[in-house]
Order: C-alpha cells, then sequence, then structure tokens
C-alpha cells in the first residue's frame, strides 16, 4: 500500500534545501504589522565564557582549551484570530584559545505556523535549517561520540492537517521531510520522509486525552534503507492541576537493507608494496519487531517545577546505521530567592546496534547543575557545569571517555510587542 509513497520520496530535489534556507531567512522580514492582532519581537544576545578539560571528547590524550561563545538571536511571533506563526534564528559564535581548528559559528533557523481553515480544519507547517558539529549533535540524538571538526547540515519540512469529528474527537495527518549532510565523506548523507496518522478523543472528564497513532516512516542512505511501520497508543492524563502525564507506548516492525563495504584481514602480496586487505561488497537484508515508549511526567509548583522522562525508539548514527536508544532524561528548578534559581538537569543514554551491520553498544551520561541570577527584567548571569561520560563496551582498552565543562554566561533580552 505504501508503494506509491516511497516512489514519491525518490523524487530528490535539490532545491528544497535552499527554498527552506529562504524561507525562513526572509519569512520575518514581511511587513506583518497589517491584519495582525498580537506581533511580538524578542531579539537577545548571550555572552559565554568556558573552560573544556575535552574539547575533542577523546579517550586518551585529551586536550583542554578555554572557549569564548557569543550568540545573538531573535524570535517573532505573529498571531491573528486564524492564524500563529513563530519564527526563531540563532547564530552560536564559536571561539577556542589555543584550538582554533574547532573555531565555528552554529546556525538554526526555525518557522512554525498553525493556520484555521474552518471551524473543525485547521492547517500547519514548518520548515528549519541547521547547521551545526557532529559531535554535539550526535551526543544529542544517538549518544555517541561524532568528529568534533566535522560539520552537518540539516533541512526538515512539514504540514499537516486536522479535521474536528466533534466536540471531543478529531483526527488528523502529517507528513515530514528531513535531509541530513555531512562535510566529512566518511560519514553518510541521508534522507528521511515520514507520514503519520493519528485520532485523539477526549474522555468524558474533558481532561484526559487517548490518542491512537499509527505511522511510517522511510530512511534512505547510502549505507542502509529502512522501511519502519509503528503504531502508538497515548494518554494525556492529569492528576491534578500540578501533576500531568503524558505516555505513548506501543510497537514496530522494521524492514532494512544493508549495503557496505567489509575488509578482511591484512596479508602481505608480493605484487604489491605493502600489507594490503581484501574489500567486498556486501548486501544484507533484515526484519525486526520490538517496542516503542515516550512518557513524560511533569510536576509544577509555585517556586518549582520538575520533569522525567523516558523514550525508547530507532534512531541512526551518523555512518547510516540503524540503532536502538534508550533515554531516561530529567530536569528541575527551584527559586531559592526572588531573583536566584537553582536548576539541574541530566540523562542517561544506551545505544546499541539493531542489526548485524555493526555490534555497537555504547553508554551516555550527563549531569548539568547551575545557578541562575535574575540581574533585571531582562538581564540574567548564569554559572553552569556539567559532566559528562562515554563508555563503550566493545572496547577492549580505555573504553570510557569522560569530560567536564564550567563556564560564566550573560543573558540580554530586549523584547518587543505591538
Amino acid at each position: 500500500m505504501w508503494w506509491w509513497y516511497r516512489k514519491a520520496i525518490k523524487l530528490k530535489n535539490k532545491i528544497l534545501k535552499h527554498l527552506f534556507v529562504f524561507i525562513i531567512a526572509v519569512f520575518p522580514a514581511f511587513p506583518f504589522t497589517v491584519l495582525a492582532d498580537d506581533i511580538t519581537f524578542s531579539p537577545s544576545i548571550t555572552v559565554r565564557g568556558e573552560y573544556d578539560d575535552n574539547v575533542y571528547y577523546t579517550r586518551a590524550f585529551k586536550i583542554s582549551d578555554y572557549l569564548t561563545r557569543i550568540k545573538p538571536a531573535f524570535t517573532l511571533d505573529w498571531k491573528t484570530e486564524l492564524l500563529d506563526i513563530r519564527s526563531s534564528f540563532d547564530v552560536d559564535i564559536q571561539r577556542y584559545a589555543d584550538e582554533k581548528d574547532l573555531d565555528t559559528e552554529d546556525q538554526h533557523y526555525n518557522l512554525d505556523g498553525s493556520y484555521q481553515i474552518t471551524e473543525r480544519v485547521s492547517a500547519t507547517g514548518n520548515a528549519s535549517y541547521a547547521k551545526d558539529t557532529t559531535l554535539e549533535s550526535e551526543l544529542a540524538e544517538t549518544g555517541l561520540i561524532g568528529n568534533p571538526l566535522q560539520d552537518r547540515q540539516r533541512y526538515t519540512g512539514g504540514m499537516g492537517f486536522s479535521y474536528g469529528l466533534s466536540e471531543i474527537s478529531d483526527i488528523g495527518v502529517n507528513y515530514n521531510h528531513t535531509k541530513t549532510d555531512y562535510d566529512w565523506e566518511g560519514n553518510v548523507d541521508y534522507d528521511m520522509d515520514s507520514l503519520s496518522l493519528s485520532f485523539n478523543s477526549r474522555f468524558n472528564n474533558q481532561l484526559d486525552v487517548f490518542t491512537v497513532q499509527p505511522y511510517f516512516y522511510h530512511y534512505d542512505s547510502k549505507a542502509s534503507k529502512v522501511d519502519n511501520y509503528g503504531l502508538s497508543f497515548g494518554l494525556q492524563h492529569p492528576f491534578s492541576e500540578t501533576w500531568v502525564l503524558t505516555a505513548f507506548a506501543g510497537a514496530r516492525y522494521t524492514k532494512t537493507e544493508y549495503s557496505y563495504i567489509y575488509y578482511g584481514p591484512w596479508y602481505y602480496d608480493p605484487t604489491l608494496p605493502g600489507f594490503t586487505r581484501a574489500k567486498s561488497s556486501v548486501d544484507e537484508k533484515d526484519s525486526s519487531w520490538a517496542g516503542v515508549a515516550d512518557i513524560n511526567l511533569e510536576k509544577t509548583g509555585e517556586v518549582y517545577s520538575a520533569a522525567v522522562g523516558y523514550n525508547h525508539d530507532l534512531s541512526y548514527s551518523s555512518y547510516g546505521e540503524p540503532m536502538n536508544r534508550y533515554n531516561l532524561h530529567c530536569n528541575g528548578d527551584r527559586r531559592v530567592t526572588e531573583r536566584m534559581t537553582v536548576r539541574f538537569s541530566g540523562n542517561i543514554t544506551s545505544t546499541e546496534s539493531e542489526g548485524d551491520f555493526n555490534d555497537r553498544d555504547s553508554r551516555y551520561y550527563g549531569l548539568t547543575p547551575s545557578l541562575h541570577y535574575r540581574i533585571t527584567e531582562q538581564y540574567s548571569l548564569t554559572l553552569g557545569y556539567r559532566y559528562s561520560q562515554s563508555y563503550d563496551k566493545k572496547r577492549s582498552s580505555n573504553p570510557r571517555a569522560d569530560r567536564n565543562r564550567v563556564w560564566l554566561e550573560l543573558r540580554f533580552r530586549f523584547p518587543e510587542k505591538w
């Protein structure tokens, strides 16, 4: 039933990535004051000094350095009775004292919107562009350490429609396309297209929401091609005004085609200078069933807030390998005085190979306490520290890599509202 869909996503139009950047960059410049009910423009700039004791995140021969980060950013929101558009932009300029090869400028552009077409029908759309490095992006998405010198670019676009069946239920459809390009040829560029349906219904108490969500996505790279079929059931349940549970759980069926180069052991060939290795192309197919889960519990109070969550799903390394990813995360903050707030966040990520293409088994965790002081309503000062550790269970020597970072950050905001 998906043959038409798979055929459509094969039509790769390179102009899409330029269109995403153009829309996101140019959109905020339009004169939206006409017909606008509410426009909020909030520029900011963040200046940060940081010490990092392992800038390359290596397991041996660690190198430390000092880093200066300057981050100009803005958000622009436009609301009318029918239309709600949100856009954001930031550039993170990073300069190292000694390791000049790591100097970079990360960029993020985002545009999201929704439009109420009729009383029952609404539409949503999104477009984004991100340029960052594989070190930070791979850690956040898979828990795997990437090469800090390599840039990554990601283009994302999608749209969806929702139809209200009644006062307590609705159905919707969403499509999303992602294109990821790596500068280093050792990484694998890929495209991913996803299509999901959803049915939402409120219980009689008008508080609990039950969701049924079938979905399909196709991952396409030179190393692997993946068709993933899934079905999740969700529940949003407020235990009280301050306790809210959002839980999704279900199953997925995954079909994978691997295409990679296999290198045999080294041997001596008298017809060639020195040693060599036999090289062969390997094509394999695999399929599997697995569970998926996404659970979040939030608690809010007058002077504090806290959240804990767990996620289990399929992810992909920068080498084009499907990975089982298990992530447990938490965060919280408490206001100590009228101006001072203590914050904490932490995460544990376990990543394992999905098939026989590789045999990865790694653990990563990070802990981040910080102290936030509000100088004025718009100016703030933050002192932060992060400890993180990566452990590769498949390495016989030096399986552990750790990293300590401490920073002082000053942020200025200049919001305007029309």
